[in-house]
């Protein structure tokens, strides 16, 4: 009965924002779900106790209207009054720059806070500004646009398809954008002590890597132990789109649940499951401490984490809902990732395929060793590529032919790069002499990655643009998915 309740709760409200998200038809569908609730409720007292189900729909439809009714007291937040007013007219502002600079090749982008609402306002590379400085810039305020998304190549997609950036930046808080014409510092050290620090200590962290290991070796490094996919250049970012290997750089779960579940692994072979465990989410804290603890990692490292507690106890049950509970809090605290923040979907799938598929993969890989948690890295890599692949077809209609063997030839190495990576930058503040060695071994296994990566990525049918993939397709599949995991009979002999 309770775990009825908690489950009609949960995806009713779930359910609930995600209509809203996809139909954004004011209150109306709230008063219809209430008046449904109401109706069913009532029919229900004339039933015998025995009709446990009427008891469940009521719940799931309240909890339905609370999640829409949730999105939309979201959604009513339009930005400032007086900065709509100055849209489309040239402006000079003074704000604070409240997030991690996002530094590009030929530009930064800075996220600036002006009267509680957030500009994205583009900066050239130099003079270098920081989180927390106060600034004043000018230039022509502007809503963002929805644009066609870019295939393989980097070039606008044939298939026409739609990037939604007006939400993607909105589930940020973001309203507006500016190319700053002049722009000056007025005072630093703004914002939250803590999160200064963080961000001083990752930009101290990247310089001792770049120090150790040279390009574009230390750049490739940079993206595994901090998330700065930016230093890798549009060509190398390309070939990693085309192989199916962009995870790597990109701080969702389909990066670290893998990476965390291959280190807990390999430490078990050695030490007790119980302490390999403590490790394994102690390396995930370190990892989300070194990125700056954005909300994007914080997001993929909490569903590593549980996938990490999931595993070592084989709890799945538990851990299905432990995850409905982390989703459920995500949406209700911002309702806008559920349908237009793609890391918050792809951990939660990769999460889901690495629990639930990974078992199913395994007896494949029967003639894999299972030293140092090799079979078990190999199998989490299939189940997550199989899972989230008809994700990404929808979402990115990009169909990477080569993923599946670019990622078994990289991704075993990718824990013991990192561990290297991680070991030749702390030994970097003692010493160049000491870090020398780490930074040797991290440079060969940085080398054999990239190697393989642009080896796949210059075979012409690495990867192919698919078009728009259907959303019947989608669901299709999923179903299947679930009829695979969860119905069929489980065949374990082979394991």
């Amino acid at each position: 009965m309770r775990d009825g309740i908690f489950y009609s709760v949960a995806f009713g409200f779930i359910g609930g924002v995600l209509l809203q998200s996809l139909s954004g038809n004011g209150t109306s569908p709230i008063y219809l779900c209430i008046l449904i609730a109401v109706c069913i409720f009532l029919y229900s007292l004339t039933l015998s106790k025995k009709a446990v189900l009427f008891v469940y729909i009521p719940i799931f439809f309240v909890s339905a209207s609370l999640g829409m009714f949730r999105f939309e007291i979201a959604a009513r937040n339009t930005g400032d009054t007086l900065l709509n007013a100055q849209v489309g007219q040239t402006v000079s502002l003074v704000g604070v720059v409240v997030d991690e600079p996002d530094v590009r090749e030929k530009n930064t982008k800075l996220t600036v806070e002006v009267n509680g609402a957030k500009i994205l306002v583009t900066v050239d590379s130099y003079p270098v500004f920081y989180y927390g400085d106060e600034i004043k810039f000018s230039g022509r305020l502007m809503k963002p646009e929805n644009f066609i998304a870019s295939d393989a190549e980097g070039n606008p997609s044939e298939s026409g398809r739609m990037f939604d950036y007006i939400s993607y930046l909105r589930k940020d808080g973001i309203f507006y954008l500016m190319n700053a014409g002049s722009i000056e510092k007025i005072s630093e050290g703004n914002g939250s002590a803590v999160r200064r620090k963080l961000f001083t200590w990752k930009e101290s962290v990247l310089s001792k890597i770049n120090r150790e290991i040279p390009e574009p070796e230390s750049a490739l490094m940079g993206g595994l132990i901090l998330g700065t996919k930016q230093s890798l250049g549009q060509e190398l970012r390309q070939d990693f789109i085309r192989t199916g290997t962009i995870h790597i750089v990109a701080l969702s779960g389909y990066n670290v649940t893998i990476v965390a579940e291959a280190v807990m692994r390999a430490l078990g072979t050695v030490m007790a499951k119980t302490v390999s465990i403590y490790f394994g989410i102690g390396g995930i804290i370190l990892f989300a401490i070194m990125t700056g603890a954005g909300s994007t990692v914080v997001r993929a490292s909490l569903m590593a984490i549980l996938a990490l507690i999931a595993r070592a106890l084989g709890r799945n049950f538990n851990i299905g809902r432990a995850l409905l509970i982390a989703g459920f809090v995500m949406v209700a605290s911002n309702p806008w990732i559920l349908c237009y923040d793609v890391s918050f979907q792809l951990s939660f799938l990769a999460t889901i395929g690495l629990i639930y598929l990974t078992p199913k993969v395994k007896p494949w890989f029967y003639f894999v060793t299972e030293k140092f948690g090799l079979r078990e890295v190999v199998s989490a890599t299939v189940a997550t590529n199989i899972f989230v692949l008809p994700f990404i077809l929808y979402k990115m209609g990009i169909l990477s032919i080569v993923a599946l063997p670019a990622n078994l030839l990289v991704l075993p190495l990718i824990p013991y790069t990192m561990l290297f990576g991680f070991l030749a930058a702390g030994t970097s503040f003692v010493s160049h002499i000491f870090a020398l060695p780490f930074g040797i071994i991290s440079y060969a296994m940085l080398h054999y990655e990239l190697w393989v990566i642009k080896l796949f990525s210059e075979l012409p049918f690495a990867a192919v643009t698919t078009g728009l993939f259907p959303v019947s397709f989608v669901i299709l599949i999923y179903a299947f998915y679930g009829w695979w995991i969860w119905m069929r009979p489980r065949k374990d002999a082979m394991i």
